[in-house]
């Protein structure tokens, strides 16, 4: 069995996650929650829970990187959160209506891009020159200090 991922952060996540689903018996866990409805017509029979716990947890199926497959995404944001370097706004979702990647949640979530986190009204008034300090009014080209009016 093998499991073909888009890249090296969806396989670790998937790696991650097959581990926890082995460390944690996912399967029994699986079967008895099954078993609490004994009206609901399962899908899988005893056996076959115990024949995918051995392909899929127990020797764990090869996981292969393909550029050329989709990427994980997801369709909210509401839970990329963030805080303001600038001004200390608590931000909530991303600043593009495109559907957030797996790749692309773990680039936002890093400690250096962190760092950099702006809000929306920071990020537009942010200095072309420097791409550090904002710019304090909509008449200037720069900021202070790129103009030379202030030390860094």
């Amino acid at each position: 069995m093998r499991i073909v991922v888009s890249n090296e952060q969806e396989a670790d996540l998937i790696r991650r996650f097959l581990n926890d689903g082995h460390e944690h018996s996912i399967m029994d866990l699986l079967k008895s929650e099954i078993a609490k409805y004994p009206d609901d017509q399962p899908e899988l029979e005893s056996e076959d829970f115990r024949i995918l716990a051995e392909a899929v947890f127990w020797g764990g199926p090869t996981i292969e990187i393909d550029l050329k497959e989709e990427e994980l995404r997801f369709e909210d944001d509401d839970w990329v959160t963030g805080k303001c370097i600038h001004c200390g706004t608590h931000t909530i979702g991303s600043a593009n209506d495109e559907p957030l990647t797996y790749s692309g949640w773990k680039w936002l979530d890093s400690p250096e891009t962190r760092a950099k986190w702006r809000c929306e009204e920071c990020a537009r008034r942010l200095c072309p020159a420097c791409s550090e300090h904002l710019i304090e009014n909509d008449e200037d080209d720069e900021c202070k200090v790129c103009m030379g009016e202030e030390q860094q």
